[in-house]
């Protein structure tokens, strides 16, 4: 398991669900699919650092 704050944790696991669950909502738009996903990583990552700044737990 990679090394992350706990504010990093949780919007990871939602991106992972999020991963998971596109194929079987959108079928055969797979380039919308990713487009989504990647801005989905891309708030995220904010988020989790967003976090781990203010709880101070810098890895």
């Amino acid at each position: 398991m990679p090394d992350l704050a706990p504010g990093e944790r949780m919007p990871l696991v939602a991106v992972c669900a999020l991963a998971a669950a596109m194929p079987s909502c959108v079928l055969g738009d797979l380039p919308r699919e990713l487009t989504l996903l990647a801005d989905e990583l891309d708030a995220a990552t904010a988020a989790g650092r967003a976090a781990t700044r203010a709880t101070g737990l810098a890895g």
